[in-house]
């Protein structure tokens, strides 16, 4: 997974700040050029195309009026156009800009012909210096962390009165978690790529990309671990093939919600009849204190969420698990109660990133029956889990006499490799699911 962190630049080592903006903005501008030229090219080509479909009846390809061939060709022709005018951003930085652009405009085609909105424009507070990942170099010296990177090229030295088109930049690493992903990234724990320099409150920031190296597992990390999501247990853990198990309670992040928005309604209530110092120029102002509430509960479940997801990869590691398998609850309604309350999807995320990191694959499953079929004979019935007085915590197959914690057990269904098939197949068996 593809993660970006911030570094100030401080200074430049070689060279003084009156050269480095120099560069840098005129970088910028270039870029800004390609960015709105590549836009105005597919624009144009776009709309060449209705009108020749219109009239004949095909749509044309770019390669029926250039040289250029394959699914790239506008792009190479767009290249072939600009590398003579833009000189002064590299040639894989061209490459760069004229891709990200011509994806912008993919993205937003459909709704800039729909009238919904107008054709991406990039201005100056939001035009990026793309660097390739070939012309950055990060080292350490002491307590101190640089960039080297290449940002002019050789034809416009002179230009500048430089004798090298790198410059050392002082990064601003008073951040220890930036810190600490530095020296990942130096000591080879994690890769970096194309990269961006962008300017904002009249200072210049690296957006340095980076990704975790994936770690090789032993051989004997063979092992399958399920997790169930739910609300009794936040997380159900079950290993396939041995008797290993465990859960983390339910209920922190939902509780500490409910509490906080209990603060929130009596903050709105009181922003009613604040006093001066709240009225400000605005709503803004009177709920000032209800926005920083919003903010501790993001925050809460943010870091409960890394707890997690910490736990799970580090118990996976600790019993040789080489995948870990959970729901896919990307077809749930956006409107489920439990996905409002809690944060499921962030969750899955983390564990997901954390795991790949690790090595371990992660695995998606179809969640359709897995709480309704029984872990020992795989019998399908909405009565296995009955609706009395030991709630939904409790599951009792009506077929086998299977008892067992309900969570536990379609976390068992979940580790199964084979859960899938073996419950399409119970279906057939059954004639359906058995009421």
């Amino acid at each position: 997974m593809q993660q970006v962190v911030r570094f100030e630049i401080i200074k430049p080592i070689d060279n003084d700040w009156e050269v480095l903006g120099k560069v840098l903005r005129d970088l910028q501008y270039e870029s800004r050029q390609v960015l709105n030229k590549t836009i105005q090219y597919n624009w144009e080509f776009s709309n060449c195309a209705i009108d020749f479909k219109e009239k004949f009846g095909i749509k044309p390809k770019i390669s029926d009026i250039s040289k250029y061939k394959g699914s790239h060709a506008l792009q190479s022709y767009i290249y072939n156009e600009l590398k003579n005018v833009y000189t002064k951003v590299s040639t894989s930085s061209l490459t760069c800009l004229i891709d990200k652009a011509t994806s912008q405009w993919n993205t937003f085609k459909k709704d800039v012909y729909k009238g919904e909105r107008t054709p991406p424009e990039y201005k100056k507070s939001n035009t990026p210096i793309i660097i390739h990942k070939q012309s950055i170099n990060l080292f350490k010296e002491g307590s101190k962390y640089y960039a080297d990177i290449a940002l002019v090229s050789k034809k416009h030295l002179e230009e500048y009165k430089l004798n090298s088109c790198r410059f050392a930049l002082l990064l601003n690493t008073k951040n220890n978690g930036n810190k600490a992903i530095l020296d990942r990234i130096i000591n080879g724990e994690l890769d970096y790529s194309q990269s961006q320099i962008i300017e904002k409150n009249k200072k210049w920031f690296l957006y340095l990309s980076y990704k975790v190296v994936k770690k090789v597992l032993p051989d004997d990390y063979n092992r399958i671990m399920g997790i169930d999501l739910g609300v009794n247990k936040a997380i159900a853990i079950a290993i396939h093939g041995t008797e290993i198990r465990d859960y983390i309670p339910g209920g922190e992040i939902i509780a500490y919600k409910n509490k906080m928005y209990n603060m929130v309604w009596h903050r709105q209530k009181q922003a009613r009849y604040c006093g001066e110092g709240r009225i400000g120029h605005g709503r803004k102002t009177r709920l000032k204190n209800v926005y920083k509430i919003k903010e501790k509960i993001a925050n809460f479940s943010d870091l409960t969420n890394h707890r997690y997801s910490k736990y799970i990869v580090e118990l996976a590691k600790k019993h040789k698990c080489g995948i870990i398998q959970m729901e896919d609850l990307s077809g749930l309604s956006t409107n489920n109660k439990f996905l409002k309350k809690y944060p499921i999807y962030d969750l899955q995320q983390k564990i997901i990133y954390k795991a790949e990191r690790e090595g371990i694959k992660v695995v998606k499953i179809k969640p359709n029956y897995t709480s309704q079929m029984c872990s020992n004979c795989h019998f399908i019935s909405e009565e296995n889990r009955p609706k009395d007085e030991r709630g939904w915590e409790y599951f009792k197959c009506v077929n086998c006499g299977l008892e067992i914690d309900a969570d536990l057990n379609a976390a068992r269904n979940i580790a199964n490799p084979q859960i899938e098939s073996i419950i399409k197949e119970q279906l057939k068996i059954q004639g359906g699911l058995k009421k």
